[in-house]
């Protein structure tokens, strides 16, 4: 898991306070005023950045507004390539409106909360989402170890079956219920 954070230089102020949340944290994060080199291709490190990312947090104002850099990154995270592997984050700093084709995503207001009180909340929901996606991965290992010539359709349904008990933290039960009903 990491989060890819989009913004103008000329929020660096409000970016910085938000690292340091994250860093508290423990979140891992992409942030190019810290990964980026002087010889670098900026392209390709911001390509390879977002590939590994599992979140875009769009830090939105009117200077970012104005970037071709941000608009650059969102636009990559909602092509098809990108659009179901990374979950799009937007900060609002300021009133600026969001871009058409983001105009009907979620997003935080800075103006309305402040911005820990915000990061706090994100936190919780990006560590929780972290446990969930790591209990489908062990999950699907567990499927191609124990079934590993099964048809498409037996492991979606195999998957569908679990995926629900795997939210009610009912995990280790189910799988040995399940497992046993199988013999």
């Amino acid at each position: 898991m990491k989060i890819f954070i989009s913004h103008s230089k000329k929020d660096n102020t409000i970016v910085y306070r938000t690292l340091k949340i994250l860093d508290d944290n423990k979140i891992p994060h992409w942030v190019d005023l810290e990964q980026i080199g002087m010889s670098s291709s900026v392209n390709k490190e911001i390509n390879d950045a977002l590939y590994s990312s599992s979140h875009f947090m769009l830090m939105w104002s009117k200077d970012a507004s104005k970037s071709s850099f941000v608009k650059m990154e969102y636009n990559a995270v909602i092509t098809p390539d990108y659009k179901d592997k990374i979950k799009m984050i937007i900060l609002k700093i300021d009133d600026t409106k969001l871009p058409p084709l983001l105009s009907d995503r979620k997003y935080y207001h800075i103006k309305e909360k402040s911005l820990e009180e915000i990061l706090e909340n994100l936190v919780c929901e990006i560590k929780e989402s972290q446990i969930i996606d790591e209990r489908h991965e062990r999950f699907d290992k567990y499927l191609d170890e124990s079934f590993g010539n099964v048809s498409i359709a037996e492991h979606k349904y195999m998957t569908s079956f679990t995926l629900k008990h795997l939210d009610q933290q009912v995990y280790k039960e189910d799988m040995i219920t399940w497992t046993d009903s199988l013999e």
